[in-house]
């Protein structure tokens, strides 16, 4: 197991293309350095790398695109492109500046930017309150990589050590650099990025047995790239799968810089299920109205539980299973401190009832 992922990952001295279609008089230009292909690789690169099951995530891809260094190769002219009507198109290597592609008869604008923007996705989804609520940054961890070749499917995901909560990214793998290349109007391939076969599902092992995940998708991309919505499974085998037949992985959209549903990461925690609970009180209701808190959360030896009155409460802990492993009766409010040290790590259900009300959350363990 691993606490940290890390990737050397890729360099350009393969990305070499044929720029007027004679490969036999050494036209090749390091499409690496121009365009649009860069940002592709750059952007597999660092969210593979996030979950790949090393020590840090870093990139050696184009970093003179990633930061725009002086002196970036001039991109080949392009003769015959008809946007805008110049027979010999220059294009420009300027920050900042605009060349019209020509993809498939259509004028497509790429702007020169750098690629930090892939940078602030990653960010956010380490950051975002359910990923800290779940502490995924002191997870001791297994990764994980499931390659479907066939369907064109890859997934990298780091599985927490109880088998109950992963972390992960699921990306098109035809969604790669050399599908995502433009040397001239003739020769180009750019947004040239097809649809994985379907079914669009990968299973993932490792998980608990006999449970239900919630998946949680996230955008890798920044301007308004909208995620699959959260879903629920179930698994008996210890395999998740992620389903994407709804809002399936396709390819690069016709915006520089920003796909369509070509990659997702996502956090995959587990669903508290009460069928074998037992509930004492027949007139005990799950009332959205009537909270409690639980903090901290993690939790180690002991917890902490904010109640919205001082009203007498019953808790229980279950385990995921739904055995109950400890009770607690008529406790007051508003703050009750619990101790729970002779439970093991893991995720837990907490319920609680005044008589009334009856309302349960999720518990972790560290």
């Amino acid at each position: 197991t691993y606490n940290r992922p890390f990737h050397q990952g890729e360099f350009n001295y393969y990305a070499l293309k044929d720029v007027n279609g004679n490969p036999s008089d050494g036209s090749e230009y390091d499409t690496g350095g121009i365009f649009d292909n860069y940002d592709v690789s750059f952007h597999n690169e660092i969210w593979a790398s996030s979950f790949f099951g090393n020590f840090a995530a870093g990139t050696t891809w184009e970093s003179s695109r990633v930061f725009w260094l002086p002196n970036l190769p001039t991109p080949p002219h392009d003769a015959g492109n008809p946007f805008p009507v110049n027979p010999f198109q220059q294009f420009s290597n300027a920050l900042g500046a605009t060349n019209i592609l020509d993809v498939d008869g259509d004028s497509i604008p790429v702007v020169n930017r750098t690629v930090y923007h892939n940078f602030k996705p990653l960010s956010d989804l380490l950051a975002n309150l359910q990923g800290q609520g779940y502490d995924i940054f002191n997870w001791d961890v297994t990764p994980y990589k499931v390659h479907d070749e066939t369907n064109k499917l890859e997934c990298y995901y780091l599985l927490e050590e109880e088998g109950s909560m992963a972390i992960g990214w699921a990306h098109n793998l035809n969604a790669y650099w050399e599908n995502h290349y433009y040397t001239n109007h003739l020769l180009q391939n750019f947004l040239g990025c097809t649809s994985p076969d379907a079914p669009q599902t990968v299973a993932l092992p490792g998980f608990y047995h006999d449970h239900g995940y919630q998946i949680t998708w996230y955008p890798t991309r920044m301007n308004g790239m909208a995620p699959p919505a959260v879903n629920t499974t179930s698994s008996s085998t210890g395999e998740v799968t992620l389903d994407l037949s709804a809002d399936p992985l396709q390819g690069i959209a016709n915006n520089y810089l920003d796909t369509l549903h070509s990659d997702y990461a996502f956090i995959i925690t587990p669903t508290m299920e009460y069928k074998s609970m037992t509930y004492s009180d027949e007139t005990d209701t799950l009332d959205g109205g009537w909270d409690f808190v639980l903090y901290p959360n993690p939790a180690g030896d002991q917890l902490n539980v904010l109640l919205p009155g001082d009203t007498p409460t019953d808790f229980t802990i279950y385990d995921l299973s739904g055995r109950r492993v400890s009770s607690w009766g008529s406790v007051s409010g508003p703050v009750v401190r619990l101790s729970i040290d002779k439970l093991s790590r893991g995720v837990y259900s907490v319920r609680a009832s005044d008589g009334t009300h009856t309302k349960v959350k999720e518990l972790i363990i560290r």
